[in-house]
């Protein structure tokens, strides 16, 4: 709407002018004490249109002039903040390409010739120092690294990513291996944070290296929850958690450590043959053969895995009724009956159960498959049993022969 009025007004006003400029009688008079100038109507309107002319170039010529100096700085200031971004970017793209060397002198001369408009405060000048922290703890200069590092402190000011400096100090404490140095940090500073993937990750370490699996379990599941772990390497996280609990505890591990261990899977994870088959060898080496075989035999039904199956020929808790089940599932999984796992758990079960002929036919086909110390140390106490000496001390020599 004041588009169209404000193009109806100079319409109008055009109009007028037209008119006034066709009338033939129209006089302007202008009296300056005894002085007078007389012009026609279209002169004079011609003359106050070019005074309002010169008026306004006046006017803005004058203001460009003034506005020089501060354009001509601005310039400048924007010269120099295209170079900072320019060497800035260089230093990025030599950190990625592994020049930490040339990052570190980079750094230097960055801050030097643009310390006018680095600020403590700056973000650019952060970055720099953070790219030059990390590239100097790359090739082992830890005093360079700690003078960058105090670059990124705030001073207790306000800035936009206050936690820079504690999770560039964490990560160097944990790559090398002071995880109490990078505990204490990241409690003081980041306890707020654990929502951030990056700083879940660290903490994820941290749990790790301080052998705290409570808050590793729960970091892992919430990593794989939000995507930043694929369901393997999860997986393959917790198993590594859980065999090095199960390592670092006294040897071997007592019932209640494993059962401790133990319960930090969940239902779920406790069906998967890379957690199970840990803590499976934990309960066989403490001579528990009751608890191991609770362990597999829920997974084994679901489905057979080869190792687990192997543990489970180890396991005689009830032999006869063991190797009733372990028949019973491979029946249903034809191409496991003739795998060497089947084999000798068949082999070791028949043995313990007193069935001579079913354990020497399974450990001699298993010994075809796969000559290890295992099945020979079986064969022979089979070869044993039925009085077949000549073969049992074969089998002896051949284990022997193995094991060294």
């Amino acid at each position: 709407m004041k588009w169209f009025l404000a193009k109806l007004i100079g319409l109008a006003v055009f109009i007028g002018l037209v008119l006034a400029l066709q009338s033939k009688g129209g006089m302007v008079s202008i009296w300056w004490d005894d002085l007078r100038i007389d012009l026609s109507l279209a002169t004079a309107i011609f003359a106050l249109l070019a005074l309002l002319l010169v008026s306004v170039v006046w006017v803005r010529t004058w203001d460009w002039l003034r506005a020089f100096p501060d354009r001509i700085r601005g310039f400048r200031q924007r010269s120099r903040e295209a170079k900072r971004l320019s060497a800035l970017a260089d230093m990025v793209l030599d950190y990625f390409e592994g020049r930490f060397a040339r990052v570190t002198s980079s750094a230097k001369r960055f801050e030097r010739d643009f310390r006018a408009l680095s600020a403590p405060t700056d973000s650019l000048m952060r970055l720099a120092a953070a790219l030059a922290s990390r590239a100097a703890h790359q090739i082992n200069d830890y005093s360079l690294r700690d003078y960058w590092l105090d670059r990124l402190s705030t001073n207790g000011q306000k800035v936009d990513h206050p936690q820079l400096q504690a999770l560039t100090q964490a990560m160097f404490a944990l790559d090398d291996r002071d995880p109490e140095k990078a505990k204490s940090i990241l409690s003081k500073e980041l306890a707020s944070e654990r929502k951030q993937i990056h700083t879940m990750r660290m903490m994820l370490k941290l749990a790790e290296a301080t052998l705290d699996l409570p808050e590793a379990f729960r970091l892992a599941r919430l990593l794989e929850n939000r995507h930043a772990l694929q369901p393997e390497q999860a997986l393959e996280q917790k198993s590594r958690l859980l065999k090095q609990s199960l390592v670092n505890a006294t040897p071997p591990a007592t019932a209640a450590q494993i059962r401790a261990a133990q319960d930090l899977l969940s239902s779920a994870e406790k069906q998967e043959p890379v957690l199970v088959a840990p803590l499976a060898r934990a309960w066989l080496a403490a001579g528990l053969h009751r608890e191991a075989r609770q362990m597999l035999e829920p997974v084994l039904k679901r489905g057979l895995h080869e190792p687990l199956i192997e543990l489970y020929g180890g396991c005689l808790d009830n032999p006869s009724e063991q190797l009733s089940r372990l028949q019973g599932w491979l029946a249903q999984s034809p191409s496991k009956t003739t795998g060497y796992s089947s084999l000798l758990a068949q082999g070791l079960l028949g043995l313990a159960a007193g069935d001579w002929q079913l354990a020497k036919d399974r450990l001699e086909q298993a010994a075809t498959q796969k000559k290890t110390a295992k099945v020979q140390m079986a064969l022979a106490e089979v070869y044993s049993v039925l009085n077949d000496l000549p073969a049992s001390r074969a089998a002896l020599r051949t284990a022997r022969e193995l094991a060294d």
